[in-house]
């Protein structure tokens, strides 16, 4: 932010709690909620309620186990009897990349991985989709009493084990909420540039919501001066 935004920042901050009574720390989770719906909206896939969207996306999990697989049974550069060892060697940025996998002619069927251990590696990992979307959730459920609403019961089901956390530091317009998402992938899947755009978009909510708040005392505190 620069020093104008700043400046803004903390007037406003500073009007809300003489205004309507609430603490500046209020404000400062309401703009950390508003961070967190869209950090967890914009992993992929985007949105939070399920859908055609979730379905394919589980599917195409089920297609990158595959064809990991079948790179690992068919070429030999990474030669493991292990799903999950195959499947992370043929990632590349948290993907296995869509392409036609072929065995080349003369070359033997190495059988490293059965067929079974192939599909009971996917059910598992198929489980594991939205993980990156219930650390976000979590932190905004565990900000205060309100919950976030309109999620897919595919997030839902980690929030026990989601891997988010939050501190909450000093006090008024001081007051300072960091979050983290721990989950071991998610430098792959969500940039720098994604938090920056959550962050703008949180302080832009936040300060619209305290400005109405404290417009709405004001007006009611002079109509009951009238």
């Amino acid at each position: 932010m620069d020093k104008a935004t700043i400046a803004k920042f903390k007037r406003t901050l500073a009007e809300f709690e003489a205004a309507t009574g609430k603490t500046a720390e209020e404000g400062m989770r309401t703009i950390a909620r508003s961070c967190l719906k869209r950090l967890a909206s914009t992993v992929q896939p985007m949105g939070l309620k399920g859908g055609g969207k979730m379905g394919k996306f589980v599917k195409s999990i089920g297609m990158q186990v595959d064809r990991a697989w079948l790179i690992t049974n068919i070429d030999g550069l990474h030669p493991t009897n292990n799903m999950r060892d195959a499947h992370y060697a043929a990632r590349k940025n948290g993907v296995v990349p869509r392409k036609e996998v072929v065995r080349p002619k003369g070359t033997r069927w190495l059988n490293l991985i059965s067929v079974s251990e192939r599909d009971a590696y996917k059910k598992i990992a198929q489980k594991k989709a939205f993980r990156a979307k219930a650390a976000w959730v979590k932190i905004y459920n565990d900000l205060g009493k309100q919950k976030m609403t309109g999620v897919s019961p595919l997030i839902y089901r980690h929030l026990n084990g989601a891997r988010g956390s939050k501190t909450i530091s000093g006090q008024g317009i001081t007051t300072a909420i960091k979050i983290s998402n721990e989950t071991t992938y998610i430098n792959n899947i969500q940039y720098t540039k994604d938090v920056a755009a959550a962050t703008a978009q949180g302080l832009k909510n936040g300060l619209k919501w305290m400005k109405t708040k404290t417009d709405k005392a004001i007006e009611k505190a002079n109509r009951q001066l009238k």
